[in-house]
Formats: C-alpha cells, structure tokens, sequence
C-alpha cells in the first residue's frame, strides 16, 4: 500500500467496509425488528427503563433493576444479542435494531455495569478483549474504523463537492473541544455510579447511559437500520434538559462535519477510552527527523490539526494521543519514507516521494 491514491482508497474501502458490518452486520444471523420501542410496565411516573436487568451468571446473585416506565429515557429499539459480545474501541452502538455485529462501545459498557453493579470477575474478559484490540489498531479505530467518522468524512466530501473551505478553528476552541471530551467521559462514569447507590436509583428513570442519552449515534445509527427513533421528551424538567441537549449535540455534530474536519472526534470520549494505546500498541506513527523539509504539508492536512507531526525535530515516534491515525499527512507528505506506519516495528505504508511537491 504506498501512494496517496492507494491510501486513500484503502481507507475509504475500510470506512465502508466497517460501516457496512457494525450497522448493519447483525442482520446476517438475526431477525429485523419490527417495533420502534418495547412495551414496559407502567410503574414509573417518568421515563423509565425497562424492568428486567442485565443477565449474569446465577452465582453472581440477584441484580436489581430500575422501574419500569411508560416511556424510554433513551428510546430503546428492540435489540437481540450481538453477533459477537465484545466491546469494541469505537463507536459501535447498542442501538441498532437487531442489527449489532459488535456489542456497544466502551462509554456504554462502563456506564452500564456501573449503575447495574455486575461484579468486576465477569467483566474481565470484555476489558482483556478491549485492550487486545486497543493494542492492536491503537486509534486505527477512529481513522479507519468508527462509523460515525465515516459520516463525518462523508459530509466533509459533500463541503468540498460545494466548494467550501473548513473553517479553521481557533486554539481555544480545539482546547475546549479537547478537555470537553474527558468531561463528558467523567460525568458518564460519575452519572452510572451514583444512580446505582440505593437513595438514589429513583433517577435512574432519567439518567441511564447518559452518554449515550447525548451520542449522535443513538440518533443517527437506528436510522440507518430502519428504524425511527423517539427524540424528544418534555414530560419534565430532566428529561426536557436531556431532549435539549441531546439535539445540541446532534446539531454540533452536523455542523461541526459539515464545516469542519472531524470536529465530533476532538469532543468523543469514546476516543478518550483508547487513546493511551497510541503509545505502547503495535500500530506506530513514525517520522524521520532527517527527511523532513518542514513544508508543513501534515499539519494542513491533519484533520483534528493536530500539529505535534510537523513540530517534532527529535522523536522518532509521533503517535500523540488525539492522533485519529487517518494517515493523511503520509498520505501527501512529499517526502519518500519520512512518515511511515508500523505495526510491531514493521512499515506497512510510508510516504512517497512528490516531485512537484518539492
């Protein structure tokens, strides 16, 4: 795989691929959901989840529920085991109708054995499999994998067909989008712990999975399996608030991939999971130092405008940690072999060298 057309063709071939299996993959061994949203027992005067719990091993003992409600807080759609149950570093979402290849993301999987307390023994083989893939593909999973960063290149095509240029953000707005990301993952882990303490399981008719409540994903991905999903809910103050902010997010989200480069990627949390496995995995983002000609080509190209490639003199390794690993800068890096990937210390693809680049 060298050249900027062979890398570009490759990821976009991966997007598709990977879109195509985590939205709809489910449907090779299940049945299409026929319902948007399941019947539940009218016991809680709020939206409320459905009443039956999460099974678990008999020995772990008795895992109670939240009550039941006439309405979702999240709006499930009917949704049967995945094909394969592990978690995987990318937004893989639980709410798909029936069509899950995958089982959910890593921000799902925290916050929901949270508030249903499993016991951590049955957990450990979900978080081993997380971080054989982790270290397998580092952040692979956002650049190449993720669907939602599928639509977000999708809608950066249909800005340059228009003939737009992306906004350039400025550093306070990338900072914030930054730190946004560990807050909106601190608040999901805080959220799903509290609501699992005894006095306070009354909120959990409103606030379980409150990432998920937020995701564009929930959203966007039933659509794509046929399904229309319950977006709005105004039968209170808490649930009005989450209505509200969930189409902020949403809104941004549009705007952000319409405008911007990959903007949802700086604010993800679900990309704050994995990003330690940029450093340490087997998949490298390599520069040679002495090849560079500091043209500043990987920085414009970069779509997060991460900018620690084009500034490093020194290191060799350059996988920073918001680095999505879509291989644009050694995709148009004019100089043969001075970016490369690796994976275990091998290249797999380096840069090529561009005469009229020069």
């Amino acid at each position: 795989m060298t050249g900027k057309g062979s890398i570009r063709f490759w990821r976009r071939a991966a997007q598709a691929g990977s879109f195509g299996l985590l939205i709809w993959g489910g449907y090779l061994t299940q049945t299409r959901a026929t319902a948007a949203v399941p019947p539940v027992a009218p016991a809680c005067p709020s939206p409320g989840l459905p009443a039956t719990p999460h099974a678990v091993p008999a020995s772990a003992g008795t895992v109670a529920g939240p009550p039941a409600g006439n309405a979702l807080s999240i709006y499930w759609v009917p949704k049967s085991p995945s094909v394969i149950d592990i978690y995987a570093p990318s937004a893989v979402c639980k709410f798909n109708p029936q069509g899950g290849l995958l089982a959910a993301c890593p921000v799902y999987f925290v916050s929901d054995k949270l508030t249903w307390l499993i016991p951590l023994r049955y957990l450990l083989g979900y978080v081993l499999a997380f971080v054989v893939l982790g270290l397998l593909l580092s952040r692979l999973w956002c650049g190449w994998v993720c669907p939602l960063g599928a639509i977000e290149d999708a809608l950066n095509w249909v800005r340059r067909r228009l003939g737009f240029r992306y906004v350039d953000f400025t550093p306070g707005f990338r900072g914030a989008l930054q730190a946004g990301k560990y807050a909106l993952l601190a608040l999901a882990v805080v959220i799903s712990g509290l609501i699992a303490i005894p006095a306070l399981k009354d909120y959990q008719c409103y606030l379980f999975l409150p990432y998920c409540q937020l995701c564009p994903g929930r959203i966007l991905f039933p659509l794509f399996g046929g399904s229309i999903p319950k977006v709005n809910d105004f039968t209170s103050l808490t649930p009005a608030v989450i209505t509200v902010l969930a189409w902020a997010f949403l809104g941004l989200f549009l705007a952000g991939s319409l405008l911007g480069r990959r903007v949802w990627c700086r604010l993800c949390p679900i990309g704050a999971c994995h990003e330690v496995f940029n450093r340490g995995g087997l998949v490298a983002l390599r520069k040679d130092p002495g090849k560079c000609n500091r043209c500043g080509v990987c920085a414009y190209a970069c779509p997060v405008e991460h900018h620690d490639v084009y500034e490093e003199k020194e290191m060799k390794d350059v996988s920073h940690r918001d680095c999505i690993l879509c291989l644009r800068c050694v995709e148009l890096c004019p100089k043969e072999d001075c970016l490369q990937l690796t994976f275990a210390g091998k290249k797999v693809v380096g840069s090529s060298f561009k005469p009229s680049a020069t």
